[in-house]
């Protein structure tokens, strides 16, 4: 298993996790997993190895490198070359089951299906099966344009996987057990307004109405002092249903929300390259 949520690790067939000390060599891999299953120029990996000032000796360097990886990779099952050359590119072979970013968008796919169909204990455990996965910031190694793009991607993503959780936690009636949830991901992203909309449901089905409205006042007040505007639509209409003690069907059965059927598309990532 290729692991890049995270700083980069290898694990073999038994388990055992794979030395790869030298930070050039863990460089020129997470760059060559970043583009597996592509033919990656020669020159982009020499840039992104040496991003600075690219010594006369690079290339052969390089080839140094690759030849190291070569050796301590774990085979492919089935066979066939792990990392493979031809003239001017480099080409690291991985299946789809064999890097945790494409097991997390998998798991996140299958999550969000189950949730929209209503599933919502097996939508809270492939999600979750799907944040386990995380151990930090992805491809950390990398300094490129390609890598950030990449990475920012998967951060809302894990974004998302983190909100569709509680979504299904809410429909399963855990309104009080998510409370605490939704504040502290309001910690790290407090202008997230459909964080708050999940928080004043919870609170609202959890029996705690008067917090509920008071959380639409602080969640308000903070719009206005720190981006100079008004809620937006589905949070006003949270805070007037909950004024009015007429909460959406969806809110007591949350997965058959138009909001969760509409992300629970059938998800096909993009940026992955799995085998053919």
């Amino acid at each position: 298993m290729f692991r890049a949520l995270g700083m980069l690790q290898v694990d073999a067939d038994d388990g055992e996790t794979i030395r790869i000390p030298a930070r050039k060599q863990r460089t020129l891999l997470c760059a060559l997993v970043l583009h597996a299953n592509e033919w990656t120029p020669v020159a982009r990996l020499v840039e992104t190895v040496w991003p600075r000032h690219q010594p006369p000796s690079a290339r052969g360097n390089l080839k140094t490198y690759v030849h190291h990886l070569r050796r301590v990779l774990p085979r492919r099952r089935g066979g066939g070359e792990r990392l493979s050359s031809r003239p001017g590119d480099y080409q690291l072979r991985l299946d789809r089951g064999e890097l945790d970013a494409w097991v997390f968008e998998d798991l996140l796919a299958e999550g969000r299906r189950a949730l929209a169909a209503g599933q919502n204990a097996l939508a809270a455990t492939l999600l979750e099966d799907a944040l386990r996965l995380w151990r930090g910031r992805p491809f950390c190694e990398l300094a490129t344009a390609t890598a950030d793009a990449y990475v920012a991607r998967l951060e809302e993503q894990r974004w998302s996987a983190r909100e569709d959780v509680l979504a299904a936690r809410l429909a399963l009636g855990q309104h009080r057990e998510c409370v605490e949830g939704l504040r502290q991901l309001l910690t790290e992203q407090p202008l997230r307004e459909h964080l708050w909309c999940q928080l004043l449901w919870a609170l609202y089905l959890g029996g705690r109405r008067a917090d509920a409205l008071a959380a639409y006042r602080t969640v308000r007040e903070l719009l206005i002092s720190e981006l100079g505007i008004e809620p937006g639509e589905e949070l006003q209409r949270t805070h007037q249903e909950i004024l009015l003690s007429t909460p959406r069907a969806e809110w007591q059965g949350a997965a058959h929300s138009p909001i969760y059927r509409a992300t629970a598309a059938i998800f096909t990532p993009t940026g992955a390259h799995p085998a053919n």
